[in-house]
């Protein structure tokens, strides 16, 4: 029996039947974010459309229970603990169900824990995951690369405070406005109009 739902679970039609639902349920809530204002009467009562978006949302985190609990069935035990995707799904899951019972209007909090549901879509799509898994590992190689990076430009700093510190003091008077001065210049931020004074102070 836990052979044949696993099966179905990984099979395409049912994974891309989860990723459509969280598609959808993705643009309701970039749709409930848009017209927030027409979300509610002046009595604070829902409108029409606030009350479908609801029904939706109820809908969703229905839905998305069920998914889990079949997640779990059919990969219970250690196949679904050891999997962090499994325990993101447990925590938005748990959060939906927590926003429905705690409060009958979305407040800001619960929408935003309605946008992070698309984020279970990265672990349902594999071209996705890859991607995510590929991210995650370059992760430390490119803090490498900040770190030497933020050296280099440590160096430079040095040298343009002794070179141009005391001709521009607003600029390179201190390591720290050097470094911010630098900054700036790599960033392309209003540098332009900084050169003709410091020119015109040397």
């Amino acid at each position: 029996m836990q052979l044949r739902v696993r099966r179905v679970y990984l099979s395409t039609p049912f994974s891309a039947a989860i990723a459509f639902l969280i598609g959808a349920n993705f643009v309701c809530t970039v749709v409930e974010c848009q017209f927030i204002d027409s979300m509610q009467n002046d009595d604070g009562s829902s409108t029409a459309t606030g009350s479908t978006l609801e029904q939706l949302n109820t809908m969703f985190t229905l839905v998305f229970t069920a998914e889990l609990a079949i997640n779990m069935f059919c990969h219970w035990w250690r196949p679904f603990i050891v999997d962090p995707w499994n325990w993101l799904d447990v925590f938005i899951v748990t959060m939906s169900i927590l926003s429905l019972i705690v409060t009958n209007q979305p407040t800001g909090i619960v929408r935003i824990l309605r946008a992070l549901r698309v984020i279970r879509l990265f672990g349902r799509v594999k071209s996705l995951k890859k991607i995510i898994q590929a991210l995650s590992s370059s992760i430390v190689p490119v803090l490498n690369v900040f770190l030497i990076l933020f050296l280099l430009m440590s160096i430079a700093a040095v040298m343009a405070s002794s070179f141009f510190g005391s001709d521009a003091p607003h600029l390179f008077e201190t390591f720290d406005k050097s470094l911010i001065t630098l900054f700036a210049i790599a960033a392309g931020d209003s540098w332009p109009t900084d050169v003709p004074k410091i020119r015109d102070d040397g």
